[in-house]
Parts: C-alpha cells; structure tokens; sequence
C-alpha cells in the first residue's frame, strides 16, 4: 500500500453554519468530528497464521510518504494503520532479527528484518495531522527508539471570521486554523494503541531514553503478543495507560 511523496488523504470535519447566521456549537465547541482513515498491508494476516513452528511472512508493507490527516472543531478522527514492521523515531533503521521458524528442540532459529519492510515515523508525524487517536499494529516488531520524544497534543479547527460569510461547500482550510486551545477549554486528548500481534515476532519495545507525553485523560495501550518491552517513560496525566502481553509459552514484560 502506497501514499508517495505529494500525495494527500484528508478526513478532515467541516462545520455547520445555521440560518440563522450562527456556526452550530455543542458544549462550546463547533461540531465536526474528523474522519477515520485505516490503512492495512497484508490483510491482517497474523490473526490467520495458525502454525507452531513456521512464522508467517509478510510480503506486503505500508508506504507512508505522503499526507494523511484528518482535523476536526470538535476533535479530530482515528488512524490505524498495519504493516510488518514500525518504528518511531531514531536517526536510521535498527537493526533487528526475527524467529523464521522453531526447530524440534525448541530452538529458535533467527533471519535479519528487511530495512525495507519497516515503516520508520518520525516523532513530528503525530503532530501533524489533527488526528485524536493514533492506532498502529506491527505484525512483527514495533519499536520506538531510544531517545525519542513521542508528544501526543491536541489541537482543533478554530473558525475565523471568514467563516460567517462563507457559502456552502468552502474549503475548510480557508475559513479555519489548526491549534490548541486555551488551558480553560482544552482539546480532546490523542490516544495511542501500539501493537506487535504476531505470536512468534509480536514484539513491543519502548527504548531506554525514549518519552511518550500526552495530555491529561488521555489512553495509552501497548499491547504484544511475545514480548512487550518499556524501558522509558509513559506520561498521560489522570489517564489510562495498558500494557497488555498475550501470546506464546514464554513470555515477560520487563519494564525499566
């Protein structure tokens, strides 16, 4: 699956002006809720892959070279989105191994992972795309490396005066700005669901160094099906934050 370079998905809300010359509001705010755009490889194939002692392969992979987005006034929609391999931040790919298959002694035997199989996001890639809830499914390794700062903020389509005359079917971009608002009116949190869902490779590992910052209220879930790692630090103030390991005999959750 392919979003190259120029290339834009936008889900982005619109809003509701009233005959009576008024943008529709609720609790404040005016209604629109961004849309959700779910982007998949290999068609969830981890959940089929029934064999003890081959891996599964995953000839496909995601390419995100483009835009995808999805801004809302009320908050924005939901990205998924499920690949082989991610990983967030870092200077270069890491270099990492795989389980091909478990011989009859119980030894694992180990292939490097493909540079070219991994989806590398940098951290500004969740600032950027008004969305209030971020989903990523690994189908192997999912790491966030070590020293990156994952900040996960809020920000909302603020209309502008243009808005009031604007006729139907303008573009929202011209009658709107993306930002955060004041302290007294907070945005939605953004949630973030990172998963390694593959039982012989589902591994899940935050980095020593590594930060994940996100707003109060917000849902932080980490969840692997054979090895779930944090050695850095989790933060959503009066939020909800899971870790959650299932899958083969075996198992650990270390976290530093």
């Amino acid at each position: 699956v392919r979003i190259d370079a120029g290339a834009m998905i936008d889900a982005s809300s619109g809003g509701w002006m009233q005959g009576n010359g008024r943008i529709k509001t609720s609790n404040g705010l005016p209604v629109g809720t961004g849309g959700n755009i779910t982007v998949i490889s290999n068609g969830f194939g981890a959940t089929l892959h029934n064999s003890a002692t081959i891996a599964q392969s995953y000839p496909g992979r995601v390419y995100l070279d483009g835009t995808v987005r999805s801004y809302g006034f009320t908050r924005g929609g939901a990205l998924s989105i499920a690949t082989p391999a991610i990983q967030i931040g870092g200077d270069a790919i890491l270099t990492l191994r795989t389980v091909s298959s478990i011989n009859a002694e119980g030894t694992s035997n180990l292939t490097p992972v493909d540079p070219a199989s991994v989806l590398r996001l940098s951290p500004g890639f969740f600032a950027g795309g008004g969305f209030s809830q971020y989903a990523l499914y690994s189908y192997q390794n999912l790491t966030v490396a070590a020293g990156t700062d994952l900040e996960l903020h809020g920000v909302n389509l603020i209309p502008n005066l243009q808005a009031v005359s604007a006729p139907s079917g303008s573009d929202v971009a011209d009658v709107a700005t993306a930002r955060a608002l004041p302290s007294y009116q907070p945005s939605a949190p953004v949630n973030l669901v990172l998963s390694a869902i593959d039982a012989f490779n589902g591994n899940l590992n935050v980095q020593r160094g590594a930060a994940i910052n996100a707003d109060p209220q917000a849902t932080i879930s980490l969840h692997a099906r054979r090895q779930l790692t944090v050695d850095g630090t989790i933060n959503a103030p009066a939020g909800t934050i899971n870790l959650d390991l299932t899958g083969v005999p075996g198992p650990w959750v270390p976290i530093g």
